[in-house]
């Protein structure tokens, strides 16, 4: 059974996260962390997005965050995976957005 549609209002509020495959670590160094902020940050200048917080950990990342326009697919969830394809150059791990 295919999963139901997210939520996708504008104005809304959403928590997204992404954590490593079998919750392996995908930050190994200090430097990974600070390559992925640098990477976010560019991420925000390209996609209409408000960021109210996030959290980095070893093996995920959670973000708080608003799409300006409306929409998580081309606006929330893309800064976060635009930071981990730049950054690794490679597929982080599993992604999720929740109200």
């Amino acid at each position: 059974m295919p999963r139901q549609k997210r939520a996708d209002e504008a104005g809304g509020i959403y928590h997204a996260l992404n954590r490593g495959n079998r919750r392996q670590t995908i930050f190994r160094k200090d430097g990974d962390y600070e390559a992925f902020l640098q990477v976010l940050t560019q991420g925000l200048e390209l996609y209409p997005v408000e960021l109210f917080a996030y959290v980095l950990m070893p093996n995920h990342w959670h973000m708080v965050l608003r799409p300006v326009d409306g929409i998580v697919s081309r606006g929330g969830v893309s800064v976060g995976q635009y930071a981990v394809d730049q950054d690794f150059g490679r597929d982080g791990g599993q992604e999720d957005v929740r109200c």
